[in-house]
């Protein structure tokens, strides 16, 4: 419990319950002078149990209800630039432009799809959004084919100091639109809402797909973790940082030298390249701290991926299922995935936001 470290011997028998008593220092509450209160120092209290070999058997890690829990910020977060400032709109031949104080997001007037944003000169979007369903029956299939996508309307207008930019068009099996609602700091708030016309499709990802330049590779995340405990190589770890590439000293050393979760596959490390579960915040950024920020519930779950020039980032409102049918372990682990029959509505929010050089 902060810097105090203490061993218990416990008499629980297996397959039995027992009470754990542990001392924790107290001092006296300043309100009154006949009742003392707990402090707690550090971020709470880690337990670890080890059998009668010494053997790290459990482990956990306990927020105590009294204390006010600090949320997290991840580090090089997003900066804090004044929102009192209405975006305002350009318009050419080619390009509609929301431009503010720093930031500038381009959008191709022929498909209403994002070509870049900058933020002090540097891109930080370079697509998106695209609606993103991942057949449950080949993960390299990307549904709906994004060379389908047919503008229907493209429309802006101003409200509460924030640009709407409209975007509403069809791909081939579906048909809905894009709301982009950009305040005044470079926030940017992504509202899609889509019908499935097309047959039914057994998905295992459901959500928008953005992406970032190459060279804006440093994950950062925050989840909703399952457990509250992990390993510090543990692609699972509810905080954590990955590079796209690890760089090892050895590449060829044999065996490795380094945690499988750095080793590199063509989309990134495998932690690189994991889905964060239950995503609270993440941020994709360059060596100097500039990029994009990710906010979420909780409810989210993102994968990135390394593809050719650019970073995919993929957000997804939807996650589970395994095309490994018929293997329970598998299935177990990871659903049967999700129908989307004709009809449905696929729907949800994304928040981004634009981050400025340290």
């Amino acid at each position: 419990l902060g810097k105090r470290r203490g061993a218990l011997r416990l008499n629980v028998p297996p397959r039995s319950r027992g009470i754990i008593e542990i001392p924790l220092p107290r001092q006296r509450d300043a309100g009154s002078a006949d009742r003392s209160v707990p402090t707690w120092p550090g971020d709470g209290l880690h337990l670890e149990f080890h059998d009668g070999r010494g053997w790290l058997v459990d482990a956990y890690h306990l927020i105590f209800p009294a204390t006010t829990e600090k949320p997290e910020t991840l580090p090089h977060g997003p900066n804090s630039h004044s929102n009192d400032t209405t975006p305002t709109i350009l318009k050419e031949e080619q390009l509609l432009t929301v431009r503010g104080r720093r930031f500038a997001v381009d959008f191709d007037r022929t498909t209403g799809k994002v070509r870049s944003a900058t933020i002090d000169g540097v891109a930080a979007l370079l697509e998106g959004p695209t609606l993103h369903l991942l057949p449950l029956s080949d993960a390299f299939v990307r549904e709906p084919d994004p060379k389908t996508w047919t503008l229907r309307n493209l429309q802006t207008h101003v409200e509460r100091a924030r640009v709407h930019v409209v975007v509403a068009g069809t791909y081939t099996g579906v048909e809905g639109q894009h709301e982009l609602v950009i305040d005044g700091a470079g926030g940017i708030e992504v509202h899609y809402r889509f019908a499935r016309t097309g047959p039914d499709l057994a998905v295992r990802e459901s959500g928008l797909r953005f992406a970032v330049p190459r060279q804006c590779d440093m994950l950062r995340w925050r989840r909703r973790a399952e457990f509250s405990v992990y390993p510090e190589d543990h692609i699972g770890r509810a905080v954590g940082e990955a590079p796209a590439v690890p760089s090892h000293v050895n590449r060829r050393a044999s065996p490795p030298r380094w945690p499988w979760s750095q080793d590199f596959t063509p989309a990134g490390s495998n932690d690189f390249r994991s889905t964060k579960r239950n995503l609270l915040s993440a941020t994709l950024t360059y060596t100097k701290g500039s990029g994009v920020h990710i906010e979420s519930n909780g409810k989210q779950h993102l994968r990135c991926a390394v593809e050719g020039d650019r970073i995919a980032i993929y957000v997804n409102d939807w996650y589970g299922g395994t095309n490994c049918r018929g293997f329970f372990e598998w299935q177990g682990n990871y659903g049967t995935g999700k129908v989307i029959s004709t009809g449905t509505v696929i729907e949800g929010i994304v928040r981004l936001r634009l981050m400025a050089p340290k």
